[in-house]
């Protein structure tokens, strides 16, 4: 009797009665269920050997091996205790990958092996022997730290001892360096916390998430309070909350105590790379000494003027300077007359070198990295970089790009359209939605066509002169294509036909099935439901269809029908085909025709029974007893 396999049933670690400190043992309980070659259960006394691999492959390296003689099999089950006669090694388990082999009375190893899943890795619960002690085993000095043990461990550390609040040092020096009170408040040098966090270091305190109320009726909460005394204080993400709103503070500061100088808020901006700002302000900008007032409720809403009173074309008529600390210019706006040498209009100017970078014509000319605009726009780079001559066109997940009007007609768009995949989109304004050239994130295009699914799709009459090569430099030919080509329907875009690089020549056919169909698998015409196939079952069927395409991952020569239909079909050329060799060996030239086999194909033995039934002809061999897919040329018959 020839047995085939073993089910592993069970496989777990015997946890023996013994004391915490006991060593675990190294024992497995396997349990199995032994078949023959049908798959039928055996029975009787059998010789097993175990072996626990450090790999999956022929060769690994055997790690324990253990033989069990004369096992009593009953209805094909089974049952030993792995470790029992060969102890297996204390750090067999500290692997990260294991594999156990079985041997059937001394037969070929059972294959596949099989994986041991984590459950054995409980043996590795041994070095709990060595675990700390816990619950005042242990005379650690950090269990002075939160005052939880026992105090006659430590009275000659500290005073006091066990308050559950503190975090003192481990010698009690000094104490309650971090203290949390009954509402969850945190003191960091007091142990009077009044906020969520508080620290305080002699006359210093910061608060954070602090409250107040400096006047009946408010409230005022800060995300931050920072002070030195009484008399100077700031605040940072504040909010007074008042009868009538809410007014907020990002930065708030306070100096009302006597001294040389107070400075509510004082900033100071040096050494940077890109910049240095003092202050940044977003809105009307307010002085309030008399200084300066950035304001204006002026309808033409000037609210700052730079003037020049001197009659020279070739003077600057405006400037504005920008100084570092060192009182060097590092950057300018200058405005000019018609009479100057370097061009009228606005110059801005950066670096200490003092070097144009955009200009503003008179006539409305915008040049950026050039002085001399020859047209509405010019964009010049300096050649260091490569994004030094890019235009950078973004609206924040909307569409952006480029409008082109003739007068105030729009004629044309060139846009990103970020509601489809961030598509670009070359499009006319008389056929916005459709028409024009899009090109796809995948660097796909389509002509006349919105959703390239290819890298060239064309929706319309082509007109090419001379000769085409696509995915391909050889022009030698009118057209030449690298790749798949696909064919649409005028009518409704559907793809119809698709010519690519496989063997075989496939049709679209639905077919009855309620489970999905592999590729290989035979297919005969269904009776019951007229146009659609099914899986073929009968030996010598006459009603066999074809081969479902694409097995071993070979695609179609020609498809038809393409995406319309269940599964393509192959119904000439050379395909996969699942083949059963149980009846004898395949060899090639060997006419083939359905099998009981549901889906495959076998050897047409008898030919005066294969008349109207042939599949095609074998191209492979396969040996007697044999399953499996081989290269068939279909040839209906």
């Amino acid at each position: 009797m020839k047995c085939n396999r073993v089910l592993l049933v069970t496989l777990c670690v015997l946890l023996l009665a013994g004391t915490a400190a006991a060593e675990v043992p190294r024992l497995m309980n396997y349990q199995g269920v032994l078949t023959d070659a049908e798959g039928v259960p055996t029975g009787g006394s059998h010789d097993l050997t175990f072996r626990i691999y450090a790999g999956r492959g022929p060769g690994a390296d055997v790690l324990w091996e253990e033989s069990h003689e004369s096992i009593d099999i009953s209805e094909g089950v089974f049952n030993v205790i792995l470790g029992s006669i060969a102890p297996m090694p204390e750090d067999l388990f500290a692997s990260q990958e294991l594999w156990l082999g079985v041997t059937v009375d001394g037969s070929p190893e059972l294959a596949p092996r099989t994986r041991i899943t984590p459950v054995p890795w409980a043996m590795r619960a041994g070095v709990a022997d060595v675990a700390l002690r816990l619950a005042g085993e242990s005379d650690s000095p950090s269990e002075a730290i939160l005052g939880k043990k026992d105090p006659s461990k430590h009275d000659d550390k500290c005073k006091k001892y066990g308050d559950n609040h503190s975090l003192d040092a481990v010698d009690c020096d000094p104490m309650d360096v971090v203290y949390v009170n009954e509402e969850g408040y945190v003191g960091i040098g007091t142990k009077e916390p009044t906020c969520k966090t508080e620290m305080v270091e002699g006359e210093m305190t910061a608060h954070f998430g602090y409250h107040e109320v400096p006047y009946p009726g408010e409230n005022a909460y800060s995300g931050f309070r920072g002070a030195h005394g009484s008399s100077t204080f700031g605040h940072l993400g504040r909010v007074v909350r008042e009868h009538d709103g809410d007014r907020c503070y990002g930065v708030m500061g306070a100096a009302l105590g006597r001294s040389i100088e107070n400075v509510g808020v004082y900033g100071i901006a040096r050494g940077g790379i890109a910049g240095n700002y003092a202050g940044v302000f977003a809105g009307d900008v307010y002085v309030r000494d008399g200084k300066l007032t950035v304001s204006s409720n002026s309808p033409d809403g000037s609210v700052f003027e730079i003037r020049s009173t001197l009659n020279d074309p070739v003077a600057a008529y405006g400037k504005i300077n920008f100084l570092n600390l060192y009182e060097q210019t590092t950057g300018a706006i200058e405005c000019y007359g018609p009479g100057q040498p370097n061009g009228n209009g606005l110059h801005f100017r950066t670096g200490i070198e003092n070097m144009t970078r955009m200009v503003v014509r008179n006539s409305g000319y915008v040049g950026i990295g050039t002085e001399n605009p020859a047209a509405r726009l010019v964009v010049e780079g300096e050649g260091d970089r490569w994004s030094d001559g890019f235009i950078i066109v973004g609206n924040d997940g909307e569409d952006a790009g480029i409008r082109i009007n003739n007068g105030a007609q729009v004629r044309h768009h060139i846009y990103n359209d970020a509601f489809m995949n961030s598509r670009l989109r070359i499009a006319p304004n008389g056929d916005f939605a459709n028409g024009g050239i899009t090109i796809t994130q995948d660097g796909n295009v389509g002509v006349g066509h919105t959703q390239p699914f290819r890298r060239l799709t064309v929706d319309g009459h082509t007109y090419i002169s001379g000769n085409l090569a696509l995915g391909s430099g050889n022009t030698t030919r009118r057209l030449v294509v690298r790749g798949n080509i696909l064919i649409e329907s005028e009518a409704t875009a559907d793809p119809v036909l698709e010519l690519g690089e496989g063997l075989d020549y496939a049709e679209g056919f639905d077919v009855s099935a309620a489970l999905e169909i592999e590729p290989g698998t035979v297919l005969s015409i269904d009776p019951e439901n007229p146009g659609k196939l099914a899986v073929s079952d009968e030996a010598y069927d006459t009603k066999v269809a074809g081969i479902v395409a694409g097995g071993r991952g070979l695609g179609s020569g020609v498809r038809l029908g393409v995406g319309q239909f269940d599964y393509d079909v192959a119904l000439a050329g050379r395909v996969y085909c699942n083949v059963d060799a149980t009846g004898g060996p395949v060899q090639p030239g060997d006419l083939l025709t359905t099998s009981t086999m549901p889906g495959y194909a076998m050897k047409a033995a008898d030919h005066a029974h294969a008349q109207g039934a042939i599949l095609g002809k074998a191209m492979e061999s396969l040996e007697a007893g044999e399953k499996g897919q081989i290269m068939v040329l279909v040839t209906l018959q």
